[in-house]
């Protein structure tokens, strides 16, 4: 048999490859390793020896060296996560499980995995700085509300009461009016000081002369007094002297007449008193009275009355509606901020999920053979020629239905439950993508508006007072101020209004781009995970064959037998049952009635749960069922291989699956490495040439 399948593929025979190869560091190090025979437990025990170095070395490194500051608690996650994988590394059921986790990314669950990082990305890091800007807006609304109420205040103030401009103003120059009365009255009381001193001196020099006389008159009495005295004497004395002669003595009558003239003196006297009640005293009441004048000129006294009625009612203050706003935004928002806030225990779930994923797919590929078993694979073309040389009956070449249901492991086709299950993670992965773009438009879309309305209100001059007419009062004195006064008591009240638009401009927080670009990077490998689904999970087909080539070869039989059954007919089958029975040849497959039953209802769970699935042992190679008759187990311990009789001489009966293949005459399974010395120029043959394939015939044969 190896012989004519050397001779039909010499037509198409190839030089083999004599091109130099020089082989990367890497790679003569692998071969190294594979070379030396070294055990996978003592390679994992290097490992793990490596693995503590380098952890010692890094711990050292960042105490002593480095002045950053470490997060010991993502460290200690890694370093544990790292000896975790060491250690189940151990096993080959631990590590077929980690191999399973990696195509299983490409699943729906893997693609959930990254869609949660990415939703857990956005809410740290898009959706807080747009609950910030939310604040800075509603902050810098306030603020100019309560700068808008403050000036809408004053002029409704003036609304109120439409009088209240003249009556200031009126105020402001009654206020002025009496600021230059007391200047005024300052002026007036000064005269009048010096006014009352004069008259104070004078008197006090009359109330002196007039207590002169007050005592010489009480002394000696008035000088009239003294005179009429003395001329009385004199009569008397006369009258004394002359005796009958008495009569003469009335000459000295004329003596007394001439004292009449010392009633001048009695007038001066009475002139010092006059002077001192009349004159001073009316002086004083007139000076008095123009005091009192002045004070009258300036003494203003206005009366306004005017009654308007006007009520406004505020139920709430900005700043609580400000509060208010926050508030119903963060209870709107609460459901999706406690999503965001589980966001990280949903992508532990859904890592813990993977796991899951790849254990429930190794048990249900190990036990069920009709789980997932659509692909046609290596195994399944060496049954289909063991199958041929037997002349029994084929699988292949399949037909044009069959290959659309059957696609080969490797082939780039997809079938119909690809295409549903793709479609339906399209949808899935578009939702989620439009959402997470809608987060970081909205936050970038908020902080451009904002920053906006920041940059150019602070190019803005303000809010500037109209243009109006003044009126300036040169010179001064009194009544310089006084119209001075007056003219800026009536100037426009609305020069008074300042807003200052610049302090309540917002100050938004920009964005990090760099979880933007996580984000869309996060989305990208999304779909590029979700066009490469239905390859990744028929990696997984590939990764048990690699640890389980006796299930795979099983799983080959069951697919085998399945598309055989699909194609015959009840009748067929009858027909090849009675041949069997009645005939010699036990070359055809001895399918039961129950066997095409299940094959027909497969697609129905009912019918799968009634009928449930065959029991019945196949050959490995061909196939075919077995009976106790043509049962062939291996005697090797922990070794399940079953074989019909006639695949068993076949292979020299000797076990494909416990022993290599040179022992059974199978050299397209080998893989030799030859000089792996550190020679650059090393040469490699084809192994699949058919030259390589003569020569190591020869070499066996020999």
């Amino acid at each position: 048999m190896f012989n004519r399948n050397l001779n039909k593929n010499k037509p198409n025979k190839k030089k083999p490859n004599t091109k130099p190869y020089r082989e990367t560091f890497l790679g003569r190090i692998f071969q190294k390793i594979l070379g030396s025979g070294i055990p996978i437990q003592k390679a994992l025990n290097v490992v793990l020896l490596g693995y503590l170095c380098g952890i010692v070395l890094t711990v050292c490194w960042y105490k002593y060296f480095s002045g950053n500051h470490v997060n010991t608690t993502r460290w200690c996650s890694l370093i544990i996560l790292g000896f975790i994988i060491i250690f189940l590394s151990y096993s080959k059921d631990v590590r077929c499980v980690s191999s399973l986790s990696i195509p299983i990314l490409c699943s729906s669950k893997g693609r959930s995995l990254i869609i949660a990082v990415a939703f857990f990305i956005a809410a740290t890091g898009p959706t807080v700085n747009l609950f910030r800007n939310i604040d800075v807006m509603v902050s810098s609304l306030s603020c100019g509300q309560m700068q808008l109420k403050h000036a809408l205040g004053e002029m409704l103030d003036t609304l109120k009461k439409p009088l209240i401009a003249i009556k200031d103003a009126i105020h402001n120059a009654v206020n002025d009016l009496r600021k230059v009365l007391r200047k005024v009255q300052q002026v007036l009381q000064t005269i009048q000081a010096l006014i009352v001193v004069i008259l104070a001196t004078m008197k006090n020099a009359f109330a002196w002369l007039r207590n002169i006389v007050r005592m010489c008159n009480k002394e000696f009495g008035t000088p009239y007094e003294r005179c009429m005295k003395i001329a009385q004497n004199a009569i008397e004395d006369c009258q004394k002297k002359l005796g009958p002669m008495r009569a003469l003595c009335q000459v000295t009558q004329l003596f007394a007449m001439l004292c009449y003239a010392t009633k001048v003196v009695d007038v001066i006297c009475v002139l010092v008193v006059f002077v001192n009640e009349s004159i001073i005293g009316t002086v004083m009441e007139k000076l008095q009275q123009f005091t009192a004048e002045v004070k009258k000129l300036f003494d203003v006294s206005i009366t306004f009355d005017h009654d308007f009625y006007f009520k406004t009612t505020t139920s709430r203050e900005l700043d609580d509606i400000k509060r208010d706003i926050m508030s119903d935004i963060h209870n709107r928002m609460k459901t999706f901020v406690l999503i965001f806030g589980w966001l990280d225990v949903v992508s532990l779930f859904m890592f813990a999920v993977i796991i899951f994923k790849a254990i429930y797919f190794r048990l249900k590929y190990l036990h069920n053979p009709g789980y997932q078993n659509s692909y046609i694979s290596k195994e399944f073309v060496e049954i289909d020629e063991n199958r041929r040389n037997m002349n029994m009956e084929t699988a292949l070449p399949l037909t044009f239905m069959e290959k659309m249901k059957y696609p080969w492991l490797t082939d780039c086709r997809l079938t119909r439950q690809e295409w549903l299950a793709l479609s339906r993670s399209g949808i899935f992965l578009a939702i989620s993508s439009i959402q997470l773009f809608c987060i970081c438009f909205a936050d970038y879309s908020l902080f451009w508006i904002l920053a906006m309305i920041s940059y150019y209100g602070h190019k803005e001059r303000g809010f500037t007072i109209p243009p109006y007419i003044t009126v300036e009062i040169d010179g001064g004195g009194f009544v310089g101020e006084i119209f001075g006064g007056i003219v800026h008591a009536f100037e426009p009240i609305s020069q008074n209004y300042t807003i200052d638009p610049h302090t309540c401009l917002p100050l938004p927080r920009r964005p990090s781009y760099a979880h933007y670009y996580l984000i869309a990077s996060l989305i990208l490998f999304g779909w590029i995970f979700l066009f490469c689904q239905p390859y990744g999970l028929r990696l997984r087909h590939i990764v048990m064959r690699l640890y389980y080539p006796e299930v795979a070869r099983q799983r080959a039989i069951w697919l085998y037998n399945r598309i055989l059954l699909k194609r015959i007919s009840f009748f067929k089958l009858a027909r090849r049952k009675a041949r069997i029975a009645f005939t010699k040849n036990k070359t055809g497959d001895n399918f039961s009635f129950l066997d095409w039953l299940r094959a027909k209802t497969e697609g129905y769970c009912l019918f799968r749960l009634i009928l449930g699935q065959r029991k019945t042992d196949k050959c490995l190679l061909c196939g075919s069922p077995l009976n106790k008759e043509s049962l062939v187990k291996c005697e090797t311990i922990g070794c399940n291989a079953m074989y019909c009789k006639n695949c068993f001489q076949e292979s020299k009966n000797i076990c494909c699956i416990c022993h290599k293949p040179v022992d059974y005459g199978d050299f397209s399974d080998l893989s030799e490495v030859e000089d792996s010395s550190d020679d650059p120029n090393v040469i490699h043959f084809d192994e699949t040439d058919d030259e390589c394939l003569i020569r190591k015939w020869n070499e066996y044969i020999d």
